[in-house]
């Protein structure tokens, strides 16, 4: 199963940190893990086959929503990036 999670950044913060032991576990138990960033790097350890998706850009406005948004449809537009599942933790 292709397992996606968006969070704005992967520093600092309770939600990374759980994100991280979720991913972890899928990726431990055969499930194909992304995490999708728009902002920071990352503090906590991923296993070596979690893909990272970085869609860090200067945005036009300030709000990891909107700017995400868009960046969000330019990735999805192809259809083999496409998740079966979809956790989003993204916050304004």
């Amino acid at each position: 199963m292709k397992i996606d999670f968006l969070i704005s950044k992967m520093t600092d913060g309770g939600a990374q940190r759980v994100i991280s032991l979720i991913a972890n576990y899928l990726d431990d138990h055969g499930h194909q893990v992304r995490i999708i960033t728009f902002t920071g790097g990352d503090q906590y350890p991923l296993n070596a086959d979690i893909e990272r998706v970085r869609l860090h850009k200067q945005p036009l406005v300030k709000s990891v929503v909107f700017s995400g948004f868009f960046s969000l449809l330019s990735f999805y537009k192809k259809k083999a990036n496409r998740p079966d599942i979809m956790n989003s933790h993204i916050d304004l």
